[in-house]
């Protein structure tokens, strides 16, 4: 199953990943079948709040579980 479809499934939640999920639905532009970097950059673009990127990588991070968001990297 893509992102895309997946995060479409989790519209009826009522956390964050819900309200991108409600959002994506309406944006026609969302790029449907693109890596993580294009959806992000999209978000971006479209003037998204940092709570909708933060959301995109909490249900990127579901959907695929060996995915590590940069921001949790840590080099000692």
């Amino acid at each position: 199953m893509t992102f895309f479809k997946w995060l479409q499934n989790q519209s009826e939640r009522d956390d964050m990943i819900g309200d991108l999920a409600r959002d994506v639905r309406l944006d026609k532009t969302f790029p449907k079948s693109s890596s993580l970097e294009k959806i992000r950059n999209h978000l971006e673009s479209s003037g998204a709040c940092e709570g909708a990127v933060s959301a995109l990588e909490m249900a990127y991070t579901e959907w695929h579980p060996s995915y590590l968001p940069k921001s949790t990297l840590h080099f000692w």
